[in-house]
């Protein structure tokens, strides 16, 4: 009897060839003699033994190692790692998202009024990607337009143009010039509201009159279920003690200097629940969202292997991970550490595939996991990852016809690389170096970062970025053959 195949046999795709020749010797150790008589022939038999092999080549070999790899999380990739996800563990892949933020629109005097429809009005970055308005919008000569959305032209973490001041402060263009306007980023005043808990009601703020909201960060907790009219809440003002504020009213005034909070009920009763919260930020900004990409085979297999740590009472590093992960999905490193100093306390820092997440993302992602601790004895703190500019130095060697295009090439592999470095993690020269040598470049010489030829260990809750002022194509010294 054949011994049995192997794990990483089954894994490992089989050829026309070798299919030939493991039924062939299949054959042989079924006791069939003439077997060997038919090797050196071109005979009825040997047909047969070819139509058999190249069935199974055509409709069996190609897939075999993918319907092997299914029932294995780390092996699994593409449906078969989708299918695995969903029939074992009940989670579904993460669809990639797109890049979205709020431009704002100014209006010389002498400007015509512009009504412009859903994808009217086209923005390029430096990058060269495209970003269009989701919502119709209009302006008056003089006058400045409201915060106006705008979306990547496809989804994916490559879309990553931040026009925030406190971020990349990326300039856009119009694609077609409209005569008059000018843009920069929307400055709005307040950032979304941050939902924690199962309230289908909605909370927004507006400003009391024309008065400038105050910088403030107000938490709204509701303390009794109810709708517009019964439920009960406090409100807590940049981290300090909750004030009891009496019934929730459709209209709440005097909340915060200059602040108004509009509240309605949802489709079902109750729709405000007790302990749940809602965040506000004043002022806003550009409401920059990052895209992301599609989950990895790599990421959904970590989810899955969370996911059965959710039936644990108590808030174990691979739940706080899955929640982390839910709470925002385009967090692609987290980092979960016990806070050395205050007992109970959770800290996680948080980066996504272009470097630390907005503020913003932060309070989003604490708010929900605060809302899933709230009958543990636990506090979590969450805020963005720390990062590292990380400049580069050394010699290419590349022809003078490809230069531009290995330039580009190698950027595009070089950040890519970067966004995959854990926080806290090592960036390796030899990875700049195949990211080069990957896109075309002949060889390279004297590497280094920061002028020293070493890898670079990160601390605690750093990700790495881009350093170079112009990137690798200025950064690096391009020797032309």
């Amino acid at each position: 009897m054949a011994s049995p195949y192997t794990l990483a046999d089954l894994l490992t795709p089989q050829n026309l060839d070798q299919i030939r020749a493991a039924y062939l010797a299949a054959l042989q150790g079924a006791g069939i003699p003439a077997v060997t008589e038919w090797l050196p022939k071109v005979g009825v038999e040997m047909a047969y033994v070819d139509m058999i092999a190249r069935a199974i080549d055509e409709q069996i070999a190609e897939d075999l190692p993918d319907i092997v790899a299914s029932g294995f999380l780390g092996k699994a990739t593409g449906i078969f790692m989708d299918l695995l996800a969903q029939q074992v563990y009940q989670l579904e892949r993460i669809a990639a998202t797109s890049t979205t933020f709020n431009l704002q629109f100014f209006s010389a005097p002498a400007a015509p009024p512009y009504n412009l429809g859903v994808g009217d009005m086209t923005v390029i970055a430096p990058s060269g990607n495209h970003y269009s308005n989701t919502a119709a919008f209009s302006t008056k000569p003089g006058e400045a337009s409201d915060p106006v959305p705008f979306q990547a032209a496809t989804a994916g973490a490559s879309f990553a143009d931040d026009p925030s001041p406190s971020g990349a402060g990326v300039i856009f263009q119009m694609v077609t010039a409209f005569a008059g306007l000018t843009l920069q980023p929307a400055s709005a005043d307040f950032d979304p509201v941050t939902q924690s808990g199962s309230s289908i009601g909605q909370i927004k703020p507006v400003r009391s009159g024309a008065t400038i909201p105050d910088p403030h960060t107000m938490v709204l907790r509701i303390d009794a279920t109810g709708d517009v009219g019964s439920a009960q809440f406090s409100i807590s003002l940049d981290g300090g003690p909750f004030a009891a504020q009496g019934t929730l009213l459709a209209t709440n005034t005097g909340l915060a200097g200059g602040w108004t909070v509009i509240a309605q009920s949802g489709g079902a009763t109750p729709s405000f629940r007790k302990g749940d919260t809602f965040t506000i930020i004043s002022p806003g900004g550009p409401n920059y969202v990052q895209g992301s990409d599609e989950e990895s085979n790599a990421d959904l297999a970590a989810r899955c292997r969370a996911r059965w740590s959710t039936l644990s009472l108590n808030a174990t590093k691979p739940v706080l991970y899955l929640w982390a992960r839910i709470a925002y999905n385009a967090a692609s490193r987290i980092q979960v550490t016990p806070d050395p100093v205050t007992a109970g306390q959770i800290n996680i820092v948080v980066a996504d595939s272009h470097g630390p997440i907005s503020a913003v993302a932060a309070r989003g992602i604490e708010t929900f996991i605060a809302g899933k601790l709230r009958n543990v004895l636990a506090s979590v703190r969450v805020k963005p990852a720390t990062a590292f500019g990380l400049s580069t130095s050394g010699n290419v060697k590349v022809s003078a016809a490809d230069k531009t295009r290995v330039q580009a090439a190698a950027q595009e592999a070089w950040l890519l690389y970067l966004g995959t470095v854990p926080l806290g993690g090592v960036v390796r020269l030899a990875e700049l170096d195949q990211a080069i040598m990957d896109a075309g470049a002949i060889d390279t010489d004297g590497l280094a970062f920061d002028e020293v030829p070493a890898n670079v260990q990160l601390g605690p809750g750093v990700v790495p970025q881009d350093g170079n002022d112009g990137g690798l194509a200025e950064a690096m010294t391009w020797q032309l053959l």
